[in-house]
């Protein structure tokens, strides 16, 4: 077994397992992290030119990306009166005591940033 060590402060595991996966195919073998230090897993067959990907890969990577699975959970929790029209999202807004209605504020802000950015 080949292990490739990277310093990656900040990652979505399961995106970046996919990624490699995908890319690398049985090579991969999984990933593990501690800390600011992210370990690649490769069969001992892997060669150079699959470590290199793989490092490359895991360069690459943009923890804010999301999985298929993460972007549908990420819908299913969205706000969930979000797609309402606006008559019923105002009546529903209204029947919230306060401290809920700032939480479903904070959690609809975050799903609309996350919309901007493209995540």
């Amino acid at each position: 077994m080949i292990h490739l060590n990277v310093r990656k402060p900040k990652i979505n595991p399961d995106r970046l397992h996919a990624d490699l996966a995908l890319a690398l195919g049985p090579i991969f073998l999984g990933l593990s992290f501690s800390g600011d230090t992210l370990t690649l897993h490769l069969d001992g067959k892997a060669t150079p030119d699959q470590q290199a990907q793989a490092l490359q890969i895991a360069a690459d990577h943009d923890p804010a990306g999301l999985t298929p699975a993460q972007e549908a959970a990420r819908a299913r929790d969205a706000l969930p009166f979000f797609r309402l029209p606006i008559e019923a999202l105002v009546t529903d807004a209204a029947r919230l005591d306060p401290v809920t209605f700032q939480q479903e504020m904070a959690r609809a802000f975050a799903y609309l940033r996350d919309l901007v950015v493209g995540q």
